[in-house]
């Protein structure tokens, strides 16, 4: 099980979760690895240097995805005099903060030696980490709490410039730095932007990754959202091969990512679909799933249903593949998916029977279970003679046309 830390203290928590929902996972992980620096279980001989500059990019990006709601004539260019000062101020006005609220005065504070603590400081030796740089961490949180509620509080300003963005002409500098990357946000925009934003986007590298499922101490398992997926899945007829070669690529275990890929896989034709099999057998194999098996037994029926015949029953077996079922039994004692996998077993063999007549049914599988303490024994496939399956000499479909599997109670 994958070592993940994350802080006890409530502040850092609450900070973590909405730089997570409302600004973007780089974000996040500066703020995450800073806290973790300082108040957790790992330290390094110049902490004080790496904190500080994690500090000064969260800075920088919170500066950045704020700035589209202040209004162009009031943003200071970088090299205008006080500009730290100006734009602080700026933003301030924007989210309603008051020209007389001490929090003006604590984030110019903050803020404006950062660029030191994170530089050299001695040859002799680095910074130390000392009563002054905690008060400098004390304040930092401070500030980006007070700044990640606003955000949340905020965020409806920001919608016009998610509208805009997703309806316009697909515009990667602006999607980059201006838009406020919130789940909500990018769930927004996907669901309006088209199919012209799909080739500068995957250029981008908005497709290449999805975040990792998070393993809690207590066994359980959660992930975060990836709501490029939704787009992929609408776009897919529009653009089937190229969604399919994003889909053949993807390294994760994010659920919502396979899953996402599953839909669009059903959105386009069989043949085309019928190209991310190898791939859909490969997420059967992550430990934790929640609506793969059964979207997989969707494709199944749509791959046969199509004409992949070879592809649907290939990843049929997948499906039902013995070995991982005692996996996940033996690694999760996950009963409960256990017995939906059975339940999808025989939805699919509902699905498929009907499309069977005499001659293609040349193959059945055997399925029985045993229950124990923590068994379950499947018995998987075995060929039926040539007078069982009714299929003559000579004909063409002897070659493996369909399966059926069986579940046998």
């Amino acid at each position: 099980m994958p070592d993940r830390w994350l802080p006890t203290d409530t502040r850092q928590q609450e900070i973590h979760r909405l730089l997570q929902q409302l600004v973007g996972g780089e974000p996040a992980a500066f703020f995450l690895d800073a806290c973790r620096l300082m108040d957790g279980d790992y330290r390094l001989e110049a902490t004080t240097h790496v904190v500080g500059h994690l500090l000064r990019e969260l800075d920088l990006v919170l500066r950045a995805v704020l700035r589209p709601i202040v209004p162009v004539d009031r943003w200071p260019p970088r090299d205008t005099p006080d500009a730290n000062r100006k734009q602080i101020d700026a933003i301030c006005d924007a989210l309603g903060v008051g020209a007389d609220d001490p929090f003006r005065e604590l984030w110019r504070e903050y803020a404006q030696p950062l660029h030191e603590w994170a530089h050299r400081y001695s040859r002799a030796a680095p910074r130390p980490l000392d009563d002054e740089f905690r008060e400098v961490w004390a304040q930092g949180q401070i500030v980006v709490q007070r700044l990640v509620r606003r955000i949340e509080a905020n965020f409806t300003q920001a919608l016009p410039l998610v509208d805009e963005l997703a309806g316009g002409p697909p515009d990667v500098g602006r999607f980059r730095q201006e838009f406020l990357h919130s789940t909500v946000a990018l769930d927004r925009f996907y669901d309006r932007a088209g199919i012209a934003w799909l080739g500068p986007l995957r250029d981008e590298g908005v497709f290449t990754n999805a975040p990792e499922l998070v393993y809690d101490e207590d066994g359980s398992v959660s992930y975060a959202r990836w709501p490029q997926g939704r787009f992929l899945a609408r776009i897919a007829p529009e653009a089937p091969a190229a969604v399919i070669d994003i889909g053949l690529v993807l390294e994760t275990d994010n659920p919502e990512a396979h899953e996402s890929l599953l839909d669009a896989a059903l959105a386009v034709d069989a043949a085309e679909a019928a190209r991310l099999v190898p791939r859909v057998e490969q997420w059967l194999e992550t430990p934790a799933q929640w609506q793969l098996p059964f979207k997989t037994q969707e494709l199944v029926a749509h791959l046969v249903d199509g004409g992949e015949l070879e592809a649907g029953m290939q990843l049929l077996r997948a499906l039902i593949n013995p070995d991982l079922l005692l996996e996940q039994l033996h690694v999760h004692d996950h009963w409960r998916r256990l017995l939906e996998r059975q339940a999808v077993l025989r939805r699919t063999t509902a699905t498929i029977d009907p499309m069977l007549d005499g001659p293609r049914r040349r193959r059945c599988g055997v399925v029985s279970t045993q229950h124990g303490a923590d068994r379950l024994e499947l018995i998987g496939v075995r060929d039926l003679t040539e007078d069982q399956a009714q299929v003559q000499e000579g004909d063409p479909e002897r070659q493996c046309v369909r399966d059926q599997v069986l579940v046998k109670r």
